[in-house]
């Protein structure tokens, strides 16, 4: 079973929070998705505190947005 990408799992667990990303403090996207890019990922997570992002792929940080509470970021 092949994994979602980045954008589709992050959609998910917007739904979780009950379409607020705004609600999201954590988030933790290890070998649950693939992508090399970051996307899924806007300004609207302003209380995103920690965001692990391990084995899925990604090449860069490049299209990061400013999240004024970040705090942590896993990325291997």
């Amino acid at each position: 079973m092949s994994k979602p990408s980045i954008k589709d799992f992050i959609q998910k667990k917007i739904k979780e929070y009950n379409n607020s990303p705004a609600s999201i403090e954590q988030l933790i996207l290890d070998n649950m998705c693939k992508g090399v890019e970051i996307e899924g990922l806007t300004d609207a997570f302003t209380d995103l505190e920690i965001l692990s992002m391990n084995n899925i792929g990604l090449n860069s940080l490049a299209g990061l947005p400013k999240l004024p509470k970040l705090r942590r970021v896993n990325r291997d």
